[in-house]
């Protein structure tokens, strides 16, 4: 499903560069997978990883994205500004 269009689902530059940089910290800690890049050769874009490593980095994932709606959520709201 191609949520791209999706208005809800839109990202500033700085937030999809910091969900990247969380998927990135994810694989490197849970597959020992260096950089997410694609660096055009098959030994270095190809990654042999269990099973169990791909369940652990699920989870990590699972886990930071409830971790980043928790905190979206205890941001207080701005309230709009009303002419006296």
């Amino acid at each position: 499903m191609d949520t791209s269009k999706n208005q809800s689902n839109k990202q500033t530059p700085a937030s999809a560069a910091s969900e990247l940089e969380r998927f990135t910290q994810i694989v490197r800690k849970q597959l020992g997978i260096r950089t997410l890049e694609i660096r055009r050769m098959d030994s270095l874009d190809f990654h042999s990883v269990s099973v169990w490593q791909v369940e652990k980095a699920l989870r990590a994932a699972c886990e930071a994205g409830r971790e980043s709606m928790r905190r979206r959520r205890s941001k207080p709201k701005k309230q709009p500004k009303t002419s006296d």
